[in-house]
C-alpha cells in the first residue's frame, strides 16, 4: 500500500527495489548473528531471537506513524469471504507459500553445501552460502528495480531462468567444489 500510494508510474521498479531490502536484511541477520555467536558463544543462542524480535517491534511503532492513502474506495473493496472463495487467490497463495519455502530451503542448503563442498567451518559456510544467495537475489532485484523500465520483462525472466538452470548444472556437475 505504501508503494502504491507513492507518486510516479514505476511501481514495479519501486517494488523490486523494496524487495531487495529483504535480501540486505537477510545478509545483515546472517552476518550479525554470526558475530553474536563468535562473540557471545552458541551456548547463549536463546537470547538471539529476543534481540532480533526487537527490530520488528521497533518497526511496528515507526510503521504506525506512516500516513496511508486510501487506494480503493469503500464501495469497491472485496469482502474477505469473496476473496477466500476465489480459486485464483488460493492458487497465488499456494504459489507464494512454495516460493518462500523453496527460497528458505535454498538458503539453508547453500550453507550446508559450502560447508561440505568446500570443507569450511559452519561459520564460514553460513557466511558464504546464505550471504552469497541473498547478495545475488538482492542484486537481481536491485538491477530490475533500476533498469526494469528499459528491460523486456519476459526476456529478463527467461534469462534469469537460464541462469538458475546453469547454476544448478554447474553446482551438480562441477569437478571441483569451488
Amino acid at each position: 500500500p505504501i508503494v502504491e500510494s507513492l507518486p510516479g508510474d514505476e511501481k514495479a521498479a519501486a517494488m523490486s527495489v523494496l524487495h531487495s531490502f529483504y535480501c540486505w536484511g537477510h545478509m545483515a541477520v546472517v552476518i550479525l548473528s554470526t558475530v553474536y555467536f563468535v562473540a557471545i558463544g552458541t551456548e547463549h543462542w536463546q537470547f538471539l531471537p529476543f534481540l532480533w524480535a526487537l527490530l520488528p517491534l521497533f518497526n511496528a511503532f515507526l510503521y504506525a506513524k506512516v500516513p496511508m492513502h486510501v487506494l480503493v474506495a469503500e464501495e469497491d473493496k472485496i469482502p474477505l469471504s469473496k476473496l477466500f472463495s476465489a480459486k485464483i487467490f488460493w492458487l497465488l497463495f499456494f504459489l507464494m507459500l512454495c516460493a518462500g519455502a523453496s527460497e528458505q530451503a535454498m538458503s539453508q542448503w547453500s550453507s550446508y553445501f559450502a560447508e561440505k563442498g568446500l570443507g569450511v567451518s559452519k561459520t564460514l559456510g553460513d557466511l558464504l552460502g546464505p550471504c552469497a544467495f541473498a547478495l545475488t537475489m538482492g542484486l537481481s532485484r536491485l538491477i530490475y528495480g533500476k533498469l526494469g523500465s528499459r528491460m523486456n520483462v519476459q526476456r529478463f525472466i527467461v534469462f534469469s531462468a537460464f541462469l538458475c538452470v546453469a547454476a544448478y548444472l554447474l553446482t551438480v556437475f562441477a569437478p571441483h567444489p569451488i
